[in-house]
């Protein structure tokens, strides 16, 4: 094993770099399901957007941008968690660990944040935008009950799947 620094190990740091990949490629997964579920109880809402005259574009850059905002609130959201628990943390560990705010790395994250939500947020868009809306405005089963069909394919997928 190679030293990264001082006292960390380079083996350690790419494989928690590699399981952070993997669990943001679930939590976007699980946003497009989420938001796909969702779209059946919005279908006449864009039904109506398109009878009004909008665009293809627009509607797109609409679910785009309300994925970027609940990714912006949620890493907003955990940057006021991390200052909160950090000194607790720094406490028990025994560390004098910061945030800082001013470094490259930290305005990084912004830019992954971004990517995040535009490939959370386009999926939904353009397969919503795709699908036959007219299917969607007869169908009678609200957002839980769509959801609730989702959780069991889903269940029955992985159930009988190797």
């Amino acid at each position: 094993m190679k030293m990264a620094g001082p006292g960390g190990l380079i083996d350690y740091i790419r494989a928690f770099t590699l399981t952070v990949v993997f669990i943001l490629i679930i939590a976007c997964i699980n946003y497009m399901n989420l938001a796909t579920a969702r779209s059946a109880a919005r279908s006449r809402e864009v039904g109506i957007r398109k009878a009004t005259g909008a665009h293809r574009s627009q509607l797109i850059f609409q679910f785009i941008g309300e994925s970027l905002t609940t990714t912006t609130l949620s890493v907003v959201l955990a940057i006021v968690l991390v200052q909160f628990a950090l000194p607790f943390f720094n406490t028990l560990m025994r560390k004098n660990i910061s945030v800082d705010f001013s470094s490259p790395c930290f305005w990084h994250r912004w830019g992954v944040t971004l990517l995040t939500s535009v490939i959370a947020g386009s999926y939904p868009a353009f397969s919503f935008l795709r699908s036959d809306r007219r299917k969607f405005s007869r169908v009678s089963c609200n957002p839980v009950c769509l959801a609730l069909h989702c959780g069991k394919a889903w269940l029955f997928f992985n159930s009988h799947c190797p």
